[in-house]
């Protein structure tokens, strides 16, 4: 099991590798998982446009579930949260108060 402290996230808006490659209805994307000895899981929150609507997606490929089911506090607040206007920065907030790191800037600034 891994601890919701262990693990990353990554801001698509705010990637600049990425920013360009966005489908036209996707806001904004945060990957949530963990990325060390090489091993990639994740699942993620993407936010779309549709209606002039933002609508709030949570996205995993089947080899994520056990990483989601590490994340039963970040799902209870996304479930306190449902029904109401999510924007982008209020996940943010939820993330970094949970203690998930950003490594968007890590991504974007590598170290050589």
């Amino acid at each position: 099991m891994t601890s919701i402290k262990e693990l990353n996230f990554i801001q698509y808006s705010r990637l600049t590798v990425t920013k360009d490659d966005m489908k036209d209805d996707l806001v904004d994307k945060f990957l949530i998982g963990h990325y060390k000895d090489g091993s990639q899981k994740e699942f993620g929150i993407s936010f779309y446009e549709i209606n002039d609507k933002l609508a709030v997606r949570l996205e995993a490929f089947s080899t994520s579930c056990d990483i989601i089911n590490d994340c039963r506090e970040l799902l209870q607040e996304l479930s306190d949260l449902s029904g109401s206007e999510i924007k982008p920065n209020d996940i943010y907030l939820l993330l970094t108060r949970l203690g998930i790191k950003d490594i968007t800037d890590e991504l974007n600034n590598p170290k050589v």
